[in-house]
């Protein structure tokens, strides 16, 4: 059995994820990233909720991020919030330029993004 979520919230997080891929020209899944591309941590989802939002923790890392690095260090930076309905309500360190892009991607986007014809992944 999956995690389980609204539709529009389950979208919502996708849009994001691909809004940051966009952005940063490289796959962004889980990673938070500051507007020059920086990583800056990662987001962790919580339990289930019941209400149908996605809840979790956001982890800043303690060292500048190394793909490479063996194991890295990371402390709690906050918790996000998207609502059932879709919206973020929060999602601390996250680029605002993600989240206002990730309100206006389309489906058919998001796709050619991550998988279609010209997609990074």
């Amino acid at each position: 059995m999956g995690y389980s979520c609204t539709r529009d919230a389950s979208l919502a997080l996708t849009r994001i994820e691909a809004a940051a891929t966009e952005k940063h020209k490289q796959r962004m899944s889980g990673l938070v990233c500051d507007e020059k591309g920086n990583v800056l941590g990662f987001a962790e989802r919580g339990r289930e909720n019941a209400d149908g939002a996605i809840t979790g923790k956001v982890m800043r890392f303690c060292e500048p991020f190394d793909p490479n690095a063996q194991s890295s260090f990371a402390k709690p930076a906050g918790s996000f919030r998207i609502e059932p309905d879709g919206k973020v309500t929060r999602f601390p360190l996250m680029a605002r330029s993600v989240l206002k892009r990730a309100e206006t991607i389309t489906e058919r986007e998001v796709y050619s993004i991550t998988r279609g014809k010209g997609g990074i992944l």
